[in-house]
């Protein structure tokens, strides 16, 4: 079967599944008779046909399943670390630190943010330190940051998480006929070299 036909045979099942979602628009509450009626003008008014064929275009994307391959990944993920009382991001701040301290150096907590997106860093970075896992302080160089440095449990702690993540990293991928392969060619989509 072609990319076109499979493309064709779900396009035709979007459009059953919307046109029947429109139908079912209409049996829904009537006590909201004008907000629905304009919503079943919108409805009526859509070109299914080809709605259908850009959704089963989507949904036959690689990013669909890279999307459901890294939710799942971290899903598993955050359930193994939670045995340790760590999430994804802790583990991220504090391999990060582990790192830094290895090549001699002190991170900052302007550093940390830039790396650690979509999360306050300042809230991590308290939750780390109430757990007795980092301290911050003055930065040696740049005194207007602090600094942010793993304690011996929050090394220990990060030993622990690594071999953990390490082990259920190579089950997770071992499924995968050639890894390599796969870092190649996402490589490309990312644009590194």
């Amino acid at each position: 079967m072609s990319s076109d036909d499979i493309f064709k045979e779900a396009a035709s099942y979007y459009k059953f599944y919307f046109a029947d979602l429109s139908e079912n628009i209409k049996e829904l509450t009537p006590g909201v008779e004008t907000k629905i009626n304009l919503d079943r003008q919108e409805i009526q008014e859509i070109d299914w046909d080809s709605v259908s064929l850009e959704m089963a275009k989507l949904m036959a994307s690689p990013e669909r399943y890279l999307m459901w391959a890294q939710c799942n990944y971290e899903r598993k993920l955050r359930e193994l670390l939670a045995n340790l009382d760590l999430n994804p991001k802790q583990f991220d701040i504090l391999l990060g630190l582990m790192i830094r301290a290895k090549r001699g150096e002190v991170a900052t907590q302007r550093q940390l943010a830039t790396e650690i997106d979509e999360v306050p860093i300042s809230k991590v970075l308290r939750d780390l330190e109430k757990k007795g896992l980092i301290v911050r302080g003055i930065h040696p160089k740049y005194t207007k940051d602090k600094s942010v440095i793993a304690t011996g449990k929050g090394i220990a702690t990060i030993r622990t998480a690594l071999k953990i993540v390490v082990k259920f990293d190579e089950e997770y991928f071992s499924v995968l006929d050639d890894k390599a392969e796969l870092i190649r060619q996402l490589k490309k989509t990312c644009k590194i070299v």
